[in-house]
């Protein structure tokens, strides 16, 4: 697992596939914010 971090592997290695299910199905999806638009910076 080159890149991934620390945390990330350690609740991979000791949370159970069956509890991260529940957990996926019970916590609300992360919103998503709209990325780009505005306007440029005079320098670019």
């Amino acid at each position: 697992m080159i890149g991934t971090p620390p945390l990330v592997v350690m609740v991979e290695r000791m949370v159970p596939d069956e509890s991260w299910e529940l957990f996926q199905r019970m916590a609300p999806p992360v919103p998503t914010r709209p990325q780009g638009g505005g306007r440029r910076r005079h320098w670019d």
